[in-house]
C-alpha cells in the first residue's frame, strides 16, 4: 500500500517537472519570438524614419532652390545638413549632372540608413504648349506635300500658308489641326548659353587633370570595374584608350570620369552605369550593343551613334551628333550641340527612332544665303519623340511626336533651298504630356522643379 503511494508521488513529481519544462520552454520561445519581433519592428521603424527623413530633406532642399532661383547657377555643388526637427536631420548633396541636377539625400537612424538618388529639371510652362514656335520676324511659314500638324502654331504676322513645290500642291485638307497664332512677340523660350559654355569649359578642364590608368582597376578573370569607394569622396578620373575599352565586355560602375585623348569607337557590349562621364578629345562612336545608363558623353568633335543596345543619358558635342539608320533610343535622353561658329548639326537618319530633348544652339547665326544649312535634320521615316529646339534652321520630313521650337525651317530641293518651308513633315503635340521635365539651362519664368527619375 505504501509502495503504491510512493510510486504515485514519484509519477506526479516527474509529470510536474515535465509540465514545468514544457511551460518554461514555451514561455522562453514566446519571449524570444517577441524579442526578435520587437527588434525587427524597431529596425523597420528606424528604416522608415530614415526613409522619410531623406525624402523630407530632399523636398525642403527643392523648395529652397525654387525660392532662391539658384537652379541655373552652374557652379552649384552643395553638401548641406537639413534639419527637419530637433532630432531629425539628413545630408543633401546637390550637384550638376549635365543639363539636370543630381540630388542625393542620406539619412541615418541608429542602425538603419537610407539613400535617395534623383535627377531633377524644371517644369515646362505654357510656352511649350504649341506644336510649332518660330521666329516672328522670319519669312511666312509654308507647308507643302503631305505635311500634317496637330497642335497650335505660333508664327509672325505673316502667318502660315500652303505652297506648291515642283508643281505638286499641298495635299492636306486643313493647314493645322489647332490654332494659328500670329504675333510680333517672340514666344520662343531662351537657352542660357552661358550655362552651356561653362559646363563645356569644365569638361575641357578634365583633359588637363592627372588621371589614373584604366588598366590599374582591371582584375584578372573579372569584367566588373568599380573604381569608386565609400571612403573616397573625390571623383575618380581614369585615362583610357580605344584598345583598352574594347578589350572585353566591361561592366563599369561609377561615379567616375573616363578621359580619352584619341578617337573612341565603342564596339564591345559594354555595360556602364551610375553616373559615369566619358570625355574624349576626338570623336566618339557607339557601334556595339552597349548598355549605358546615367552616362554623359562629351566631345569637342563629332559623336555618332551607329548602334546601341540601350542608352539613357546625355550627349554633348561642339560639332555634330549623328544617328544612323534604324537606331533606337527608347529612354528619354538629352542631345545638345553647341557650335561656336554655327556649322554644327544634329542628323537623324531614315528609320531612326529617338526619344528625348534635342538642342542645337550657337552664339552666331548664318546671315548669308550661301551659308544656309540644316542644323537639325529629321529625315524621312525617322521619328523623334520629345522636344526639338534649334537656334537656326530645322529641316523635317519625318515625324516629331512633340514640339519644334526653331528660328526657321529649311527645305532643300537641290539646287534650291526654301527658307521656312516644311515638306512631308508630321508634328503631333498631343503625343507629348502637357507638362514635362526640362533641362535647367532653359530660361523659365517659372522655376518650379520636376523630377526626371528616382534611382
Amino acid at each position: 500500500m505504501n509502495c503504491g503511494l510512493k510510486n504515485e508521488d514519484g509519477f506526479s513529481l516527474i509529470f510536474t517537472m515535465i509540465i514545468s519544462v514544457i511551460l518554461s520552454s514555451t514561455i522562453l520561445a514566446v519571449f524570444l519570438y517577441l524579442s526578435v519581433h520587437q527588434h525587427l519592428i524597431y529596425r523597420k521603424a528606424n528604416f522608415l524614419k530614415a526613409k522619410y527623413c531623406a525624402r523630407g530633406g530632399l523636398n525642403l532642399k527643392i523648395i529652397e532652390l525654387e525660392n532662391e532661383n539658384s537652379i541655373q547657377d552652374w557652379t552649384l555643388s552643395i553638401n548641406q545638413c537639413i534639419y527637419l526637427s530637433p532630432r531629425d536631420s539628413c545630408m543633401v548633396s546637390t550637384k550638376r549632372w549635365g543639363g539636370f541636377l543630381h540630388m542625393l539625400s542620406k539619412s541615418c537612424k541608429k542602425d538603419q540608413s537610407y539613400s535617395l538618388r534623383s535627377i531633377w529639371g524644371i517644369v515646362s510652362t505654357e510656352f511649350y504648349n504649341p506644336a510649332i514656335v518660330v521666329n516672328p520676324f522670319s519669312e511666312t511659314l509654308v507647308i507643302s506635300g503631305e505635311t500634317q500638324i496637330w497642335g497650335d502654331v505660333y508664327t509672325g504676322l505673316s502667318g502660315l500658308r500652303k505652297g506648291s513645290l515642283s508643281g505638286l500642291a499641298y495635299r492636306g485638307n486643313r493647314l493645322v489641326f489647332g490654332k494659328i497664332i500670329k504675333s510680333e512677340k517672340d514666344n520662343r523660350p531662351q537657352i542660357d548659353r552661358l550655362y552651356i559654355k561653362q559646363i563645356f569649359h569644365d569638361w575641357r578642364k578634365f583633359f588637363t587633370l592627372p588621371a589614373q590608368k584604366f588598366s590599374d582597376f582591371i582584375h584578372e578573370n573579372c569584367d566588373v570595374i568599380n573604381p569608386a569607394s565609400p571612403e573616397n569622396a573625390n571623383i575618380i578620373i581614369l585615362s583610357v584608350d580605344n584598345e583598352e575599352i574594347n578589350r572585353r565586355n566591361w561592366h563599369l560602375k561609377g561615379p567616375a570620369v573616363l578621359i580619352a585623348k584619341e578617337k573612341l569607337n565603342i564596339q564591345c557590349s559594354l555595360r556602364i552605369e551610375n553616373f559615369v562621364q566619358i570625355l574624349c578629345e576626338k570623336s566618339i562612336t557607339l557601334s556595339g550593343n552597349s548598355i549605358l545608363s546615367d552616362v554623359i558623353l562629351y566631345s569637342p568633335d563629332s559623336i555618332r551613334i551607329k548602334k546601341t543596345g540601350s542608352f539613357e543619358g546625355q550627349i554633348f558635342s561642339e560639332k555634330s551628333i549623328g544617328f544612323d539608320q534604324n537606331v533606337r533610343i527608347d529612354l528619354p535622353s538629352l542631345f545638345l550641340v553647341y557650335s561656336e561658329f554655327n556649322n554644327g548639326y544634329i542628323n537623324i537618319k531614315p528609320h531612326a527612332a529617338v526619344n528625348g530633348w534635342f538642342y542645337y544652339t550657337s552664339p552666331h547665326r548664318a546671315e548669308a544665303p550661301g551659308a544656309v544649312q540644316a542644323n537639325i535634320l529629321i529625315s524621312e521615316n525617322s521619328t523623334v519623340t520629345g522636344l526639338v529646339y534649334c537656334d537656326d534652321f530645322t529641316a523635317i520630313s519625318g515625324t516629331v511626336n512633340g514640339i519644334i521650337i526653331t528660328d526657321r525651317f529649311l527645305l532643300e530641293d537641290p539646287p534650291s533651298k526654301y527658307i521656312n518651308w516644311i515638306k512631308d513633315g508630321h508634328i503631333n503635340r498631343d503625343k507629348l504630356p502637357k507638362k514635362f521635365t526640362l533641362p535647367v539651362f532653359m530660361k523659365n519664368t517659372n522655376f518650379s522643379m520636376l523630377p526626371l527619375k528616382f534611382l
